[in-house]
């Protein structure tokens, strides 16, 4: 679950998120209107909080989501491309840069359906958690308009379900 603190026109909502059986599911709770929202296939390729993410991209992708295809491995990176399955996907490609040791993304570059680069994403910091690593602070450029959002996690809990 993402619970927001910062903009305060957003303070208190929160993004929950379960993946089970291959099947993710969103569910957003906005307090302004003291409800809770199930978020359809359509709704999750749409700007998260009018920032430069996606619902998609915030809940994380399976493994199993894409096709993927290893570009280059050097000394410290795996450079792989993943194509999404689903035809109805928000993104054409995604190509990333995975850092070996961590086994992490450290950047992430999305391409739209025409195949351009429509956004960037560089995750600069790290907090190991249960002996996996995860994106602390992470920042996502939309190519296509200019701007930027800089997504900082203050706490993480891992639950195994």
């Amino acid at each position: 679950m993402i619970k927001f603190y910062k903009p305060t026109k957003i303070k208190n909502s929160s993004l929950l998120t379960i993946s089970k059986d291959g099947e993710k599911n969103q569910w957003i709770y906005l307090p302004v209107f003291k409800s809770i929202k199930k978020l359809n296939t359509k709704e999750r390729s749409k700007s998260f909080m009018g920032s430069d993410f996606s619902y998609i991209d915030i809940a994380g992708r399976e493994l199993d989501d894409d096709k993927h295809k290893m570009l280059k491995i050097d000394k410290k990176y795996y450079y792989i491309r993943s194509t999404p399955i689903d035809k109805k996907d928000a993104y054409s490609k995604m190509e990333l840069i995975i850092d070996k040791k961590k086994f992490v993304a450290l950047k992430i570059i999305f391409y739209d359906k025409k195949g351009k680069q429509l956004k960037t994403l560089d995750n600069k910091e790290f907090k190991k958690v249960k002996g996996s690593y995860f994106a602390v602070l992470s920042v996502m450029k939309n190519l296509k308009h200019g701007g930027s959002t800089k997504l900082e996690v203050s706490e993480i809990t891992v639950v195994k379900m």
